[in-house]
This record gives C-alpha cells, structure tokens and sequence, in this order.
C-alpha cells in the first residue's frame, strides 16, 4: 500500500535529521544518505585543508619575521596531518614559490578595510553565487524537490494515511 501512494512515513524524516544533526545512534540505510554522509566528510576535509593553506600563504607574506615563520610551521602541521608530510610539503614549495613570484601593488595595501557589513555582503555574494553553480548542491535540490512541492495527490494520501497512525499514538 505505501508503495501504491509513495507514502513512507515519519522514519525517513527522522533518520534523515538523524543523519544531518550527525547523531551517534545513526545507521545508513541507503545509497542517498552514503552519499550524503560522504559528501559532509569532503566539505569538511576540503574547508580543513584550505584553512591550513590559507595559514601557510599568510605566514609565507610575513616570514620575513619570526610570527610569520610560526604561522607556516603550524598550517603545515595542520596541513601534514590531513595529507601527509610529503603533500604538505610540496604544498608549502609551490605556494612559497608562487608567492614569491607574484607582484602585489603596495595600493593594494593602502586601500581602506571593509568594514565588517561590506565583508558580509561580500560573503553572501560569493556564497550565493557558488551555491548556484555547485552542481552537488544542484542534485541535492533535485532530490529534495518532491518532498517540498508533492503534488496534490499525495498530500491527500499521506493525510489519509498519517490521521489513523497519528491518533493511534494518541490513544
């Protein structure tokens, strides 16, 4: 009967929130929540690795002092432990050469800071435009767009279906 009508439930609702509060008593239980779950670890590795880069780079523009050299020991540390010694390495070789090599205009540094709101602003532009165009982001709309906008049909059906479960757990 639930397959007739596509009505599953409450369990998927829960075990989906289950799965993105990132419960300890989860279980997947399907190729769409491997998926999630496996696209949560890239984004969260993919954040921790351009953090440390990013700490490398900014001790790489003040190694000419003692903080600087600090600030690149430690992303590269941080940097090791997600890639390995040999990638962190290389890493902080080709952003120290890169550097090295690329003109800055000392306007650049001139120019007045943005103010906290003009850095939010700029924030939520360049979110919105990457969310636009990421294409995992894309699919997950895709896939979340049935259950957003069902049509009439099934929300009669799950309102059928759901009102005897529901009072049956009233009782």
């Amino acid at each position: 009967f639930e397959e007739l009508l596509g009505y599953q439930g409450f369990l998927p609702s829960v075990r989906g929130g289950q799965i993105v509060l990132d419960s300890p008593n989860m279980k997947i239980r399907n190729i769409a929540w491997a998926e999630y779950v496996r696209q949560r670890y890239i984004d969260k590795i993919h954040a921790q690795v351009v953090s440390s880069l990013m700490q490398v780079a900014e001790g790489i523009g003040n190694s000419e002092n003692e903080n600087g050299l600090k600030t690149i020991a430690s992303g590269k540390e941080e940097l090791s432990a997600l890639v390995g010694n040999e990638e962190a390495e290389r890493a902080v070789k080709a952003l120290t050469a890169w550097l090295n090599n690329t003109q800055v205009s000392y306007a650049t540094f001139a120019q007045t800071p943005w103010t906290t709101s003009e850095r939010n602003k700029k924030l939520e532009a360049v979110l919105t435009a990457a969310v636009e165009h990421d294409p995992v982001i894309g699919e997950v709309t895709k896939r979340v767009m049935k259950y957003a906008n069902p049509g009439k049909v099934v929300l009669a059906s799950s309102q059928v279906i759901q009102t005897p479960s529901h009072l049956e757990l009233h009782k």
